[in-house]
């Protein structure tokens, strides 16, 4: 939900070695477009 990121200026996000570049890459991807709105 965006509503959780509502004021903040920092998140935090982490990743096993299991959890595929893709994924990682699509999650951060839509972190950048809730921001940007």
């Amino acid at each position: 939900q965006s509503s959780w990121l509502e004021g903040r200026n920092y998140i935090g996000m982490t990743a096993g070695t299991s959890t595929g570049d893709q994924t990682v890459n699509e999650v951060i991807a839509k972190l950048e477009t809730i921001a940007s709105d």
